[in-house]
């Protein structure tokens, strides 16, 4: 079977496309490690978070383990790849905005490249804080084949290793993503932790790996929509404020 995906052109790995294709309704699925859990995320709607103006996605765990909570996303021109926040639809008052947008990806690394966002978090409703400050490490870490999900599907696939601190916001605990970490997982995460994801270009995420959580796409990544950053550049225009 061909592999799914082009591998990068270093340094110019986006010109491709985006490696998180933030188009309305894409949706991927995974299958969760921790004895029958189901990973969803869907591309759904947009907010502005501290100016700056982000899609939403929705992710929803459920099986074994079960969970759901939003985050906020944007593309830069060069690919690189912003979180801005998180909340959770359980609990209306629970949200984070990060200023500034914590750089999850630099679009402008060379396999070997690192960057680094040290972000203050704020209410996402209100505005009020700052509540905390998180300290975030990525690395450029390889590029090659990946067989992925049950079926070892091969992806041409890019591997970042992300090095971040949890979210203790009163008794419970939340990745800087707004994942809740409970469990065996929030016993053996320690408080500052390592994650590496590996994607693919014009398909998103293929594989989630940190202590206690791996995740693996199953869903068939023909339905993915692509975007690149020139036309992300075009929709994020509309949403500029006036003069």
């Amino acid at each position: 079977m061909a592999a799914i995906g082009v591998l990068a052109s270093v340094p110019a790995v986006y010109g491709q496309g985006a490696l998180l294709p933030l188009v309305a309704d894409n949706q991927w699925t995974y299958d969760v490690n921790d004895g029958g859990s189901t990973m969803t995320a869907v591309v759904d709607g947009s907010r502005t978070v501290r100016g700056n103006f982000s899609k939403i996605i929705k992710w929803t765990i459920t099986g074994g383990t079960s969970d759901e909570y939003w985050n906020y996303w944007s593309i830069e021109t060069d690919g690189s790849l912003l979180l801005h926040g998180w909340s959770r639809p359980e609990n209306a008052d629970l949200g984070v905005a990060y200023e500034p947008p914590v750089r999850w990806i630099d679009g402008t690394a060379t396999v070997g490249g690192t960057w680094s966002t040290t972000a203050t978090g704020y209410d996402l409703e209100t505005g009020d804080g700052p509540d905390f400050t998180v300290t975030f490490d990525g690395e450029f870490v390889s590029e090659g084949q990946l067989l992925v999900g049950p079926d070892q599907t091969p992806y041409d696939a890019l591997e970042m290793r992300l090095v971040d601190d949890v979210v203790q916001l009163g008794t419970q605990t939340y990745s800087i993503a707004g994942r809740s970490i409970a469990g065996r997982e929030r016993l053996a995460r320690p408080k500052r932790g390592t994650n590496r994801q590996w994607y693919t270009i014009n398909v998103g995420m293929i594989r989630e790996l940190a202590t206690g959580f791996d995740a693996q796409l199953t869903s068939d990544p023909s339905g993915i929509v692509p975007v690149t950053p020139s036309s992300w550049s075009a929709v994020k225009a509309l949403y500029a404020p006036g003069p």
